[in-house]
């Protein structure tokens, strides 16, 4: 498993929690299995530069990634009507 599908499940697990107020368990040998994939993914890492986005659900993570990569961005408003930024479907199309 890859560092990214290591990220991924652990999200998708936080995400579970928090939507359904359910806690997931996990076996002895699932933990286990994780933190070695985890560990070897870290490993991957080592003496590499290395950023984290974090922060709340809307504070602008994955806009600042796409700007970072060079995506061109537009101004939009949503379904709430809240102004937003987004990526310009001409990357998207490209």
């Amino acid at each position: 498993m890859s560092a990214l599908e290591v990220l991924q499940e652990a999200m998708a697990c936080a995400n579970f929690k928090m939507i359904t107020n359910k806690p997931e368990s996990y076996s002895t040998s699932q933990t286990l299995a994780l933190l070695t994939e985890a560990e070897q993914a870290l490993a991957t890492l080592k003496d590499k530069d290395v950023i984290f986005f974090y922060g709340n659900t809307g504070s602008g993570k994955s806009t600042s990634v796409d700007y970072l990569m060079g995506l061109t961005l537009q101004y939009t408003t949503n379904r709430y009507g809240d102004n937003i930024v987004e990526v310009s479907k001409d990357n998207i199309n490209s």
